[in-house]
């Protein structure tokens, strides 16, 4: 009887606490009927110029200039953006070899493999890129980036880096130098038209996640 007593007792006290964690997993699913959620990436992806054009060559380093580009006022949507700016595969880099065709030269780069780029109104084609994330201008963009400025990027024109990055994005002094591009350009010049003195007033490309 008393043996009947205790295992009528475990049984109970199993039975609450089987109902206490089915508990805890319905509030769990009230409280996110989503489940998990995640950032994916994006399928057709916007590249834009930022709206402030006066930066010099010291961005905070390549993170600065993300957190740039995350704060501009041009930004079209809620979606993650990044700068497209190169630093010597310090923290970033397209290709180590030129107009590369593997994403297995990429560090950290913000253009995904084979994917169509579009301006801010999610229609006007700018370029597709390749397995290694770049446009090869073998042949013409569909479109400029932008209408009108110029942008660090810190490329040379056939997407490997620039020794011009303006000492990593550090440096807005007039002694060192950065390359950039034409915003308006739908060829090779839109990465580097030419390098400048780092304190020269330059804008950037920010590219959704």
């Amino acid at each position: 009887m008393r043996f009947h007593r205790i295992f009528a007792l475990l049984c109970y006290c199993g039975l609450f606490l089987c109902l206490s964690c089915n508990n805890y997993d319905l509030l769990d699913k009230l409280e996110n009927p989503g489940g998990d959620t995640e950032t994916k990436p994006c399928t057709t992806c916007r590249i834009f110029l930022t709206a402030i054009a006066s930066y010099t060559g010291n961005l905070g380093g390549v993170a600065g200039a993300d957190s740039k580009c995350q704060s501009d006022a041009s930004r079209p949507n809620d979606s993650t953006y990044k700068a497209l700016i190169a630093d010597n595969a310090i923290s970033r880099q397209a290709c180590i070899n030129p107009n590369c065709t593997s994403a297995s030269e990429n560090t950290a780069w913000v253009l995904h493999p084979n994917t169509q780029y579009v301006r801010t109104d999610g229609t006007t084609k700018i370029f597709f890129t390749n397995a290694a994330g770049i446009h090869d201008f073998a042949t013409s963009m569909d479109n400029s980036i932008a209408l009108s400025g110029v942008a660090y990027t810190g490329l040379k024109t056939d997407w490997t880096s620039d020794t011009d990055n303006c000492n990593g994005w550090l440096d807005g002094s007039i002694s060192s130098y950065g390359a950039g591009g034409d915003s308006t350009s739908n060829n090779s010049t839109a990465l580097k038209t030419a390098s400048e003195p780092c304190n020269t007033p330059k804008g950037l490309y920010c590219v959704e996640q």
